[in-house]
């Protein structure tokens, strides 16, 4: 996948969070509890993009580490891509 095309998964993960917080605050439910649970597939296509130094780790390890990249504000998303793919930073 090209850094380009990571960024817009990035951009769709952080659209999806916040559209979730949004559905959560309306209804008491997020997206993944009704219909539209077919979203988190973003997940699984930045999890089989990722650098091959993640891939060494448990599937657990790989989920935990993917969301605390996705969810870190204090990045940019070329920066999170980056950590992504590359596994490192700009």
């Amino acid at each position: 996948m090209t850094k380009e095309d990571m960024i817009i998964m990035v951009e769709v993960a952080d659209s999806l969070r916040e559209m979730d917080s949004e559905l959560i605050r309306l209804t008491g439910k997020g997206h993944s509890t009704g219909e539209f649970v077919r979203l988190d597939n973003i997940y699984k296509v930045i999890k089989h993009n990722i650098h091959s130094s993640y891939k060494e780790l448990t599937e657990e390890e790989i989920n935990k580490v993917l969301m605390e990249i996705l969810d870190n504000e204090d990045l940019s998303v070329g920066e999170r891509a980056n950590l992504l793919l590359e596994g490192k930073r700009d």
